[in-house]
């Protein structure tokens, strides 16, 4: 009995000390608030889109679904995967309906997808989940641009995405093969992590910096993930080549990653890629979605991103390699 009861203290021991399972069933026990972030008239964009939830697309791994948007007049023919936040352990493709409707209304068929949560699956797998969509897409859609967009945890993973896309080199150190047929036209980028290189002593982290540890330490798979080579390979900054899609990138200045977004920013000018970016010192992380909290400066990034979209792609200024 005596031995029962070590194995037990010895399993809680390791799960505490050694897997960041604490500090991830935590984040996935929170509940929502309960209030609306959706606009005043959310409902009547609604009667222009009809919402498909749950398309299955094949993959390995798990939450391989997808929520399809669809304009029920004026299809414009551009497809915009979106993935969503949650610190990569955790939230769902629900997180991305009021801009699923709202873009949808407008033209846009929004694939609001899900991937498999961290630490459960580690990168690379959730941009092989992506590929993966993009194949299906390819099979059953007639698609006339191809927009990729993500916020937080999947702006992270976008960007990923089309860093890794055309970088055969990093495709083999990775061990994965990404499909060549269809590229990126443009990005939408919110509130993501870019650089897991980061300077620890940075003193723009000291309101994320446990967040980032025990989310990088999911993510990535590895406790000492600060040592390790993986951190280079996930950080989209670090991979940047002028074949990256034009990009509009957003982000506030409150518990968010602002610095790491302007960094970004600077890096993908300086290798000649077409980027625009609003930058909301006051606003938190993740502001753009809560329209009831910050209307102004929600409905003000979503007419940004109609315009881009409109000069990026609606009038052909896309990307090709």
């Amino acid at each position: 009995m005596i031995f029962i009861y070590i194995l037990i203290i010895l399993f809680v021991l390791n799960i505490l000390f050694f897997t960041p399972y604490p500090f991830i069933w935590m984040v996935r026990m929170q509940k929502p608030s309960g209030i609306s972030k959706s606009p005043d008239d959310i409902d009547t964009m609604a009667e222009k889109v009809e919402v498909t939830l749950d398309i299955e697309y094949p993959s390995i791994y798990k939450r391989n679904t997808f929520d399809h948007y669809k304009p029920i007049s004026n299809d414009n023919g551009t497809y915009i995967v979106w993935l969503h936040g949650g610190a990569f352990i955790s939230q769902n493709s629900s997180n991305v309906k009021d801009y699923g409707v709202m873009l949808a209304s407008h033209g846009y068929n929004v694939i609001a997808m899900n991937y498999a949560h961290a630490p459960e699956n580690i990168f690379p797998a959730q941009v092989l989940q992506i590929d993966s969509v993009i194949e299906l897409l390819n099979s059953q859609y007639d698609i006339k641009h191809l927009v990729l967009a993500g916020d937080s945890s999947g702006a992270t993973i976008a960007a990923s995405y089309a860093t890794t896309q055309d970088n055969q080199a990093l495709q083999e150190t990775l061990d994965i093969k990404l499909q060549e047929q269809t590229k990126i036209n443009a990005m939408l980028l919110f509130c993501g992590i870019y650089d897991f290189t980061e300077d620890w002593k940075n003193k723009e982290l000291k309101d994320t910096k446990k967040l980032m540890k025990y989310i990088a330490w999911a993510y990535l798979g590895q406790k000492r993930w600060r040592k390790k080579e993986k951190k280079f390979y996930a950080s989209p900054i670090d991979n940047i080549s002028g074949n990256f899609p034009p990009t509009y990138i957003v982000d506030g200045g409150m518990r968010s990653f602002l610095w790491q977004a302007e960094n970004f920013v600077e890096k993908l000018k300086k290798e000649g890629v077409d980027v625009e970016s609003h930058f909301f010192e006051e606003m938190p992380h993740q502001f753009q979605h809560h329209f009831q909290r910050y209307p102004k400066e929600s409905m003000e990034v979503f007419h940004e991103v109609l315009e881009f979209l409109n000069r990026k792609v609606d009038k052909g200024e896309v990307y090709e390699k």
